[in-house]
């Protein structure tokens, strides 16, 4: 497994700029990256942070994505995709209609494996997620809740080339229960599959009677069988891996440390916002911490410490480093609600 993942994106910029590219010909434009002001003012948040991706979808048939080379999978290969999504409470689509991808893994000319969702009952109005090698077509059982984040991992093990012996396989957890170890949403096998060179997030496939907000956080992906990351999303100690808002408002941090991996000199800046940085007036960093090459762990003195507007950590993403955050508390920590009525306020 490298650490901390082959290809992370928190979406904490603000932008797609974690991706290669966007697509997205609708008018108006279907994606978007808004922050949690704007959200709340729909009853939303993201996942985590202040920031998310975001689909509207008001009866376009238009792709809206974006792509990513590092997703790239070997023949005979083994990764893991992890990504959290959000159905909004007005979201509906046409029952039976044909599935919609929500994310696809792709070949230079073909798409090898298909993640998406469809209404299959317009008497229950409930939606699934299946999985299979050009669209989905191996359907889970569990209804996904409208309102609710879901965490998706894909447990991919590639054709090798020749033998039809592809597989992948889905978890879907939903926020706040603890994850069940090898229960299985739904698995797919004998694919008969290219090497992937790129992986595509967002909406693909959907028909004009496919309506409301698809929201996406913290995509992963690794090149091992699951990737087990964090389920608690109200968790006092956070474990930062990519520069990003630990939470948004005011608030108090007991400690933050920098981790570092012994290959290279690394930097940690505690930044006072809840936007993302270089957006606006930055001021100075409240906290600075620095490595210098060897494996070390480094705190600072000045703690607890006072945050007045957001939590953001700014690390150097070119190099293997990390953080742990301590909070206390914060304005817009520990319930969506909480963010929602800092985010109205603010």
């Amino acid at each position: 497994m490298s650490f901390p993942y082959v290809f992370e994106s928190n979406f904490e910029r603000g932008t797609n700029a974690d991706w290669d590219s966007e697509e997205d010909t609708a008018t108006p434009a279907q994606i978007d990256f808004p922050h949690y002001t704007e959200l709340a003012r729909h009853g939303m948040t993201p996942h985590s942070g202040a920031y998310c991706m975001r689909a509207v979808l008001a009866g376009q048939t238009d792709d809206g994505t974006v792509t990513e080379a590092d997703i790239a999978i070997s023949l005979d290969g083994l990764a893991t995709i992890q990504f959290w999504v959000y159905f909004s409470n007005n979201f509906t689509a046409t029952a039976n209609e044909a599935a919609a991808a929500l994310f696809e893994l792709q070949s230079a000319g073909a798409v090898e494996l298909a993640f998406g969702f469809r209404i299959a009952d317009a008497s229950t109005d409930v939606i699934n997620f299946g999985i299979g090698k050009l669209t989905p077509t191996v359907w889970g059982t569990q209804a996904i809740q409208r309102g609710l984040w879901h965490l998706v991992e894909i447990d991919v093990s590639l054709d090798a080339g020749g033998g039809n012996d592809g597989a992948a396989t889905i978890y879907v957890t939903p926020d706040g229960s603890g994850r069940t170890a090898g229960t299985a949403h739904a698995t797919v096998g004998t694919l008969n599959q290219l090497a992937v060179t790129k992986g595509v997030l967002g909406i693909q496939d959907h028909l004009a009677t496919t309506t409301g907000t698809i929201l996406f956080d913290g995509f992963v992906m690794d090149n091992a069988a699951r990737v087990q990351g964090e389920l608690d999303r109200w968790n006092s100690t956070i474990r930062m891996t990519q520069s990003g808002h630990a939470f948004v408002g005011s608030g108090v941090i007991d400690n933050i440390t920098l981790v570092g991996n012994g290959a290279a000199s690394q930097e940690l800046r505690l930044w006072d916002t809840d936007e993302a940085l270089g957006v606006g007036g930055m001021g100075h960093p409240r906290i600075e911490l620095h490595t210098t090459g060897t494996s070390e762990i480094v705190d600072p003195a000045s703690m607890p410490l006072r945050i007045n507007k957001g939590c953001y950590i700014e690390l150097d993403d070119a190099v293997d480093s990390s953080a742990l955050v301590q909070v206390a508390f914060a304005s817009g920590w520990g319930s969506e609600s909480n963010v929602i009525r800092h985010g109205l306020a603010r």
